[in-house]
């Protein structure tokens, strides 16, 4: 019986991985965003980010001129999700917008620009 108990336990354990998002730079460093931080290399270079949505189509790289930002989708309910751009040093990520989205799986709402979900926040 408690062979079985540890082999149950142990199957469990081996089932849970982590959320994880992978990616590359053009010059091969790595970015990965697990438990919520962004880490350059294995560094962490952020603080915890709350939400995060890591099967999110909206989540990306890009990089242009030597300038790396990485795009976010966070979770924000009960309000619309949002997009989160953060610019990507190896010392640090720095946010520089969060902007609330809606799409078609958040449901065609009102047109831009006005406060659709009524938190007094122009989307």
């Amino acid at each position: 019986m408690r062979i079985a108990l540890i082999l149950i336990s142990f199957l469990l354990y081996c089932r849970q991985t982590p959320e994880k998002i992978t990616l590359r730079t053009i010059s091969g460093d790595s970015i990965v965003v697990t438990e919520d931080i962004i880490y350059y290399n294995n560094s962490p270079i952020s603080d915890k980010i709350d939400g995060i949505i890591y099967k999110s189509n909206y989540n990306r790289l890009i990089e242009q001129s030597g300038i790396i930002l990485l795009f976010l989708e966070v979770d924000d309910r009960p309000s619309y999700n949002k997009l989160k751009a953060f610019k990507l040093t190896k010392q640090k990520a720095n946010e520089l917008v969060e902007c609330v989205y809606n799409d078609k799986t958040q449901g065609i709402g009102p047109a831009p620009f006005t406060d659709m979900d009524k938190d007094g926040k122009i989307e």
